[in-house]
């Protein structure tokens, strides 16, 4: 993930954190489709991409890492 990051390949790491959330019922299909939505344009892409590598990779408190990620969710309109 760390190098799809550093060459800007935002949007095939929402492709593969859509497919992952798609293969999965624990979330519902509302959430999937705010989660499309909330990745549309190229900035939110990145916004998600970055702040989910920092999330899953991350060196700080798992909590600090969740927060920031829910935060993320929140402002690109996946969280409701």
């Amino acid at each position: 993930m760390e190098d799809l990051v550093q060459s800007g390949s935002y949007g095939e790491i929402c492709k593969l954190a859509q497919a992952a959330v798609n293969a999965t019922n624990v979330i519902s299909p509302y959430e999937k489709l705010w989660l499309k939505s909330g990745i549309q344009t190229p900035l939110s892409q990145q916004l998600f991409s970055v702040t989910l590598s920092a999330f899953l990779c991350g060196d700080t408190p798992m909590s600090t890492r969740f927060e920031s990620f829910a935060k993320m969710l929140y402002d690109i309109g996946a969280a409701k």
